[in-house]
């Protein structure tokens, strides 16, 4: 921060302008440390820190939730074709009795 001042400004007036700009400096230095804090704090969350990208990593999950809905599909048909023929045995063995 420079504060001009005359050639002739008495020397209080010099004085004051040096502590303003010292306290200038140091508040900035002060201010800066704290937000280089935040700042990193910031860049950790956004870094990729895996070896794998991350838009990669959501596709190929994406793909194995379809492939495995896929199977539970299958899985529910196979279930109601079962109960389907375990009332026609049960018709049977009643018609039998």
């Amino acid at each position: 921060m420079n504060i001009p001042l005359p050639d002739n400004a008495p020397d209080y007036l010099w004085v004051l302008a040096i502590l303003v700009s010292g306290f200038g400096t140091w508040y900035t230095t002060k201010v800066q440390k704290q937000q280089g804090g935040v700042v990193q704090e910031v860049h950790e969350q956004v870094t990729n820190t895996h070896s794998t990208n991350l838009r990669d990593d959501l596709d190929r999950i994406h793909k194995d939730i379809l492939l495995i809905r896929g199977e539970v599909t299958e899985l529910h048909a196979a279930v109601s074709d079962l109960r389907g023929r375990q009332y026609d045995l049960e018709d049977i063995v009643r018609s039998n009795d």
